[in-house]
């Protein structure tokens, strides 16, 4: 199979569908273009999903640059595994789980890197200084959040951040992350409660009593 086009994912203007089935349709007209010889059909791929992506591994990652270079190596894996790819099935829910476990492992590497060399790229994450007052709190409160949330094992803070971020299914992420259900729901429990008593600990209050309590039954 050629080398894929290359293209800019997650600055590329998506190609819009008004829904899931049309989605699914243009994949597999492109998938099937593709098979025939086509490889200029896999940039429309890209620009329908290069985006929402790109905004998943960044949240993951915190880190706009490196969440495009991992889009970009996400894409060059599904290229490399397309012939194995069911052309029957949606095309993001397995593309998703490429860039998910491309993410992890990057966030593994950056677990072993010694903390003076992230020191700078850290503190160039943190958000500037806003007029507002409660606008500044609003901002450090997250920080407060995302900071609490990287000291989380990985495999608790993804869960957690495919459920309330990505309001993901407990089906979809089972299916992105390619672990049992029950231990989707035991992962984000354990995610919750751990936050929760990290903030409680640090802030004094307990901000996310609702994460603990109250959620529907993970289906919508």
């Amino acid at each position: 199979m050629a080398r894929p086009p290359e293209s800019p994912p997650s600055r590329a203007r998506p190609v819009r569908a008004s829904n899931e089935s049309e989605t699914h349709e243009l994949d597999r007209e492109a998938l099937r273009a593709i098979r025939l010889g086509d490889s200029s059909a896999f940039a429309s791929l890209v620009r329908r999903h290069g985006p929402p992506l790109h905004a998943l591994l960044s949240r993951m990652l915190r880190d706009e640059h490196e969440a495009q270079d991992l889009v970009q190596e996400s894409f060059v894996k599904a290229w490399k595994a397309l012939a194995k790819f069911d052309s029957t099935r949606a095309f993001f829910p397995w593309l998703r789980t490429i860039g998910v476990n491309t993410a992890l492992d990057a966030i593994e590497r950056r677990r072993r890197q010694p903390v003076a060399e992230n020191s700078e790229e850290i503190l160039n994450q943190l958000p500037a200084p806003q007029d507002s007052e409660e606008g500044l709190q609003r901002r450090e409160l997250v920080e407060v959040v995302e900071e609490e949330l990287s000291e989380l094992s990985g495999e608790f803070a993804t869960v957690f951040r495919l459920r309330v971020q990505e309001e993901l299914s407990y089906a979809e992420i089972a299916q992105t992350l390619q672990i049992p259900l029950g231990t989707v729901m035991s992962r984000l429990a354990r995610a919750r409660l751990q936050l929760a008593q990290a903030l409680r600990s640090r802030l004094g209050t307990d901000l996310l009593q609702a994460l603990q309590e109250g959620d529907d039954d993970g289906q919508n």
